[in-house]
């Protein structure tokens, strides 16, 4: 069987060992993986299998279209990669079923939303207007992303006290973000702790604890360390309640971060359509490409 693994070209760069676990663990179950870069796709012959690397919808819809099975669909490529799509799926969800808010279902009311605001094209005047001026969390430190940063890049945390100041560390992160769509959200106090929750199949895979060193973020890029976690029974029911709002989308190889809140209660923060595993391969003793493998023969 041939598959391809399309990247951007820097990312392909830097994610060749990612590539050669797969075209390792390919070899021993049938399946030839083969690196193609994004500008090159439509030139080569068709796989029979395609793993979308490159966050970019319409790479999948292309293959949609002509038959060919891939990783991940056009739709969840979409939304996967835009918190704010994310977001709206999960309102939307629960706007017809009743998934966080229903009396008979009060699991769900522990992996809540964030309370979260939709900036488009950010300008620093209007955020101090609309934002800040209206008294939205007023006295509450927030957090400023663009919705298709990944990694913890384009993630700011506004403390209460030095937006007014207009400090210079403020003052950057508008001008990085202006004219970016960007979401404002209630800063979940948190100990810099976040569950990482892989999944495969549309199943839970395995679950990673990620505490971050050197700021609020977690992410194992910016320097957090991680290891591996049990899921409590609840902390299953609650993952599980989102994996089935997203199991429409198709997630074969994703992940799901929640926000860990000091009281111990999850907060549901991103889906990650192109989940990285560094983490997964230095922490545990998973090999989540030749899982993913074996279960697509």
């Amino acid at each position: 069987m041939i598959a391809y693994l399309i990247y951007e070209k820097r990312e392909g760069e830097k994610n060749l060992g990612f590539i050669r676990l797969f075209q390792e663990a390919g070899k021993e179950a049938g399946f030839s993986f083969f690196f193609v870069l994004k500008e090159e796709y439509q030139k080569r012959e068709l796989p029979e299998l395609v793993l979308n690397r490159t966050r970019d919808a319409k790479v999948s819809l292309w293959y949609e279209k002509r038959g060919v099975r891939v990783v991940h669909g056009s739709r969840l490529v979409s939304i996967g990669n835009d918190k704010w799509k994310t977001i709206q799926y999960i309102i939307e969800y629960d706007r017809k079923r009743g998934f966080l808010h229903s009396d008979n279902l009060t699991v769900f009311r522990e992996g809540r939303l964030p309370d979260t605001i939709f900036l488009p094209g950010f300008q620093k005047e209007l955020f101090m207007k609309e934002i800040w001026e209206q008294g939205w969390h007023k006295g509450e430190d927030l957090v400023l992303k663009s919705v298709d940063g990944h990694g913890g890049s384009e993630v700011f945390l506004l403390p209460c006290t030095e937006i007014r100041r207009n400090s210079p560390e403020m003052m950057a992160a508008f001008d990085l973000l202006s004219g970016k769509d960007c979401i404002v959200q209630e800063r979940i106090k948190s100990d810099a702790k976040d569950l990482r929750i892989y999944i495969l199949g549309n199943r839970i895979y395995h679950a990673m604890l990620r505490t971050g060193k050197r700021d609020f973020r977690s992410n194992h890029s910016l320097g957090g360390t991680a290891e591996s976690y049990e899921l409590s029974e609840s902390e299953r029911q609650t993952v599980e309640a989102y994996l089935e709002a997203f199991s429409g989308l198709g997630l074969e190889l994703c992940g799901l971060d929640f926000i860990v809140a000091e009281d111990g209660s999850l907060v549901f923060n991103e889906l990650e359509e192109m989940v990285g595993c560094r983490m997964l391969y230095e922490y545990s003793d998973k090999e989540i490409v030749r899982d993913f493998i074996n279960s697509n023969i």
